[in-house]
């Protein structure tokens, strides 16, 4: 089930609790800081399986037209399962129902060779 999470402290304990479970994506404490910092900020919807949240993606509002996803984790047992799809599907569809034109998301190069490993 996804319920879009509205209370800061919430939103900043699911983003610290799944991104600390993912090393081998989130491995540079300051980032991770920095990422569950701006969490409060931001439209976050969490995947719960047995009232646990076990996925999250957060949105960014970049402007009136773009809305941008800012972080978004899965814990690992729960890859590959569409967990992730169902997070974007939601996000896709806040975008749309909040009339943005754009929805976005920010990744690194082709040189980051640890993304490499994984696909």
């Amino acid at each position: 089930m996804i319920k879009k999470i509205e209370a800061i402290e919430t939103k900043q304990e699911i983003s610290n609790n799944i991104l600390r479970k993912l090393p081998e994506w989130f491995e540079i404490e300051s980032a991770i800081v920095d990422y569950v910092k701006n969490s409060a900020n931001t439209t976050i919807f969490a995947y719960f399986e047995e009232n646990k949240a076990i996925g999250f993606v957060s949105l960014k509002h970049i402007n009136n037209h773009t809305l941008e996803i800012y972080i978004m984790g899965v814990e690992k047992q729960y890859q590959k399962n569409g967990v992730g799809t169902q997070l974007i599907n939601t996000a896709t569809e806040f975008a749309k129902q909040n009339n943005y034109k754009l929805l976005q998301v920010k990744t690194l190069d082709e040189s980051y060779v640890p993304y490499d490993k994984f696909y």
